[in-house]
């Protein structure tokens, strides 16, 4: 991808399991539909055009985070699973009121935190890891590995792991529904403010 692809609303892109794509200073930007459709033994991998590791030589060999911007959801719905999404700015970035599901997925050296969520509809975040979070930049913490402002369902935010210099934290935000925040890989980070709205009950776990 040079320069950037947009996925329209109405359309719906379908990345096959097994696909490579490699992304030289672009976005990937949704407001229609994506389906990245890995498999565990044959998972899709979203790269920089330096990255020579997987899909031939096509660059400097030289990767570095940042080297593209990620996946942008606007408005649109996104089911990524069993991909490998490396060197982004942010890997995944969504402001959608439609179903987003990120499971199982592997980022690498992303250049801040590997996915922000904001206006979901009680995201689906299970199952991923980050490797190579970058350290705090001096003048402020650096940002959590994950991070959703939403409709908060903690039953849908498990099993996410992060390692790094900094930014190991799972962040959280808006409105909770009734849910145990479990005890897991990551600490759980309020950001701003959490809401447990009158009949609601969250339950935080042992640990």
């Amino acid at each position: 991808i040079e320069g950037s692809l947009d996925v329209p609303s109405g359309v719906t892109l379908t990345i096959a399991a097994g696909t490579v794509v490699k992304v030289l200073a672009a976005v990937l930007s949704v407001e229609g539909t994506l389906d990245a459709a890995g498999t565990a033994g044959s998972p899709v991998t979203l790269t920089s055009f330096n990255d020579n590791s997987v899909g031939g030589s096509t660059g400097s060999g030289s990767p570095a985070a940042g080297d593209w911007e990620g996946i942008t959801i606007s408005g649109g719905s996104a089911d990524i699973e069993d991909t490998a999404i490396r060197y982004a700015g942010t890997p995944v970035s969504a402001a959608t009121g439609r179903a987003l599901t990120v499971k199982n997925d592997t980022f690498a050296f992303p250049a801040g935190g590997a996915v922000g969520v904001e206006d979901s509809s009680a995201p689906t975040i299970e199952g991923n890891s980050v490797t190579g979070m970058p350290a705090s930049d001096g003048d402020s913490p650096a940002p959590c590995a994950y991070f959703v402002e939403s409709v908060v369902d903690f039953g849908q935010l498990t099993g996410n792991t992060a390692a790094g210099k900094g930014g190991l934290c799972f962040g959280v935000a808006g409105t909770a529904v009734t849910s145990t925040m479990p005890a897991g890989p990551l600490p759980w980070a309020i950001e701003g403010s959490l809401d447990v709205p009158s009949g609601v009950t969250l339950t935080i776990a042992a640990g």
